[in-house]
């Protein structure tokens, strides 16, 4: 129980630094969507895609690749 329970404390603190990171990616100043980073899938499946909307970076989350 107690080796169950220490995994998923790991499992969600390696989530939330994920996160935020990507939150660190968005807002990056760009001039065209080549300067923002490749699209990304997360965890859960959902891809997330940046784009250069007024000269900084954008996150886009689409819905999940899995049905």
């Amino acid at each position: 129980m107690a080796k169950t329970l220490k995994f998923l404390y790991a499992i969600i603190v390696l989530f939330s630094l994920f996160l935020l990171s990507m939150e660190d990616i968005a807002g990056r100043p760009c001039e065209t969507d080549e300067d923002c980073p490749f699209s990304m899938i997360t965890p859960n499946m959902l891809r997330i895609i940046f784009k250069c909307v007024k000269k900084v970076c954008t996150k886009f989350q689409e819905v999940p690749l899995i049905p």
